[in-house]
């Protein structure tokens, strides 16, 4: 199913997850700090389907991502979601957020943050 395009600078709170999760919870030890500074620029392309807050920055389709950053956290809700973050050493291409039980995937409040632990 084809995600939904959009044209639209990241929000602060999408760009303050991306940044803690790629600080404080990297799977990946190539990150640089160059990388994590193209955060607050970047423009969400598309978004899920499903009314989650995942976002895709873009991304070349022939081009593969590969998982940099790992997490779980809650919502304001006290929804439980896991954290994704795509990309490959010159871009960011998405943050894939998903629930871990019921509700709906929207973002995770930064104190409740915490690295994969799985």
């Amino acid at each position: 199913m084809p995600r939904p395009a959009c044209n639209r600078k990241i929000t602060e709170d999408e760009a303050a997850v991306l940044i803690w999760m790629l600080k404080n919870a990297p799977v990946v030890t190539t990150l640089t700090d160059t990388l994590i500074a193209t955060v607050p620029s970047l423009r969400v392309t598309g978004r899920c389907g499903c009314r989650c807050a995942s976002v895709d920055f873009g991304q070349p389709a022939d081009k593969p991502s590969t998982r940099l950053a790992d997490g779980t956290g809650a919502t304001d809700e006290g929804v439980a979601v896991g954290e994704i973050v795509w990309g490959d050493d010159q871009a960011i291409t998405s943050l894939e957020i998903y629930t871990l039980g019921d509700g709906t995937g929207s973002l995770p409040t930064l104190d409740s943050l915490r690295a994969w632990d799985g």
